[in-house]
């Protein structure tokens, strides 16, 4: 988690890195520091958290804003329009989406994002469950939320190791998968601190799966999205430097096996850790769907097990026998 107010140095700097003297950008532009979608039953709701600076004066200001309207574009007009300067996307770090977003609605707005000028296709998405509290006018604290809320993401991945793959670019980008598969942090808010409470897993742009944070660390060892960092386990602690998990497939007798050896370098002596931390793997293996993005690992490296499968992947992957190879713990799904 992380304080509302701990990022006001963050923001000045990077305001005023537009200008030098007397004027900047922000003096004659709202500045986005996020952007949140819902949908409603007959159309949108856009949520625009922005900053405006006076540099002559040494004053910043942030509000929040919102519009209704049938189309995204038009409900971005219809905001704009209640705006008494021109809105700026430039330094825009976070969008966050509600999870009842339907896979249709969710394309048409990565593809609004990315036509939006001037936005920068690395900024992050995320989940949550309440826009109006994370966004909204009672929202607003000293600092600029969006930047706080970036900054939490990137803390999360550094002590955890995860990697989000929660960018624009990489959201787009999956849509050329086979089956495409990326993660989403889950991002909440109280009086004075954002927190992440785990992850939306969305397979074909539709939120399948909800992780909690111990779910979602070994879903990252799972899916090799985790470059090191600390693991918990029933409040219990231990760093893990590097690890990767290798897949093996197979089909035979109208059958997919899948084998994954889980390799660490975890510094935890304690065999019953380790026990649990398989156990729980064990248990997300236990999907009937592809949460893990399995099929594209199939695709580029078993093609000739991918193309016994790939015309009814979700029913083979739903008879699938996937055995989790390790020095503790084996498991089997049949």
């Amino acid at each position: 988690m992380i304080k509302k107010r701990l990022l006001p140095c963050l923001l000045i700097i990077l305001i005023f890195l537009t200008g030098c003297t007397g004027y900047t950008e922000s003096d004659s532009r709202y500045i986005v520091s996020a952007l949140g979608f819902e949908r409603t039953g007959d159309g949108f709701v856009i949520y625009a958290q922005t900053v405006t600076a006076n540099e002559g004066k040494g004053e910043i200001a942030q509000n929040s804003y919102r519009a209704f309207g049938e189309s995204l574009w038009g409900t971005l007009s219809e905001l704009k329009a209640r705006l008494s300067k021109p809105i700026s996307f430039e330094h825009c770090s976070i969008i966050a989406i509600s999870p009842e977003i339907p896979k249709e609605d969710l394309v048409k707005i990565c593809d609004f994002c990315k036509d939006l000028e001037r936005l920068n296709t690395s900024v992050y998405f995320a989940v949550c469950e309440d826009i109006e509290g994370l966004l909204g006018s009672d929202a607003i604290s000293e600092s600029a939320g969006g930047y706080d809320i970036s900054s939490l993401i990137e803390s999360r991945a550094e002590q955890t190791g995860i990697n989000y793959k929660n960018r624009l670019y990489e959201i787009l980008s999956a849509r050329e998968n086979f089956l495409p598969t990326f993660n989403l942090p889950i991002v909440s808010s109280s009086t004075d601190e954002f927190y992440i409470e785990g992850e939306y897993i969305y397979t074909d742009f539709t939120p399948v799966k909800k992780l909690d944070n111990e779910q979602s660390v070994i879903y990252s060892l799972i899916t090799n999205q985790n470059s090191g960092g600390y693991i918990t386990v029933d409040d219990n602690e231990a760093l893990m430097n590097s690890s990767h998990t290798y897949l093996s497939a197979d089909f035979k007798d109208e059958r997919l096996y899948i084998t994954l050896e889980m390799q660490t370098d975890l510094k935890q002596e304690n065999a019953e850790f380790c026990e649990n931390l398989y156990l729980i793997a064990q248990k997300l293996l236990s999907e009937k769907t592809d949460i893990f993005g399995f099929a594209n690992v199939l695709e580029q490296k078993h093609s000739r097990v991918f193309e016994q499968i790939k015309g009814d992947y979700g029913k083979a992957f739903e008879n699938c026998v996937i055995e989790l190879a390790n020095a503790l713990a084996k498991g089997k799904r049949g």
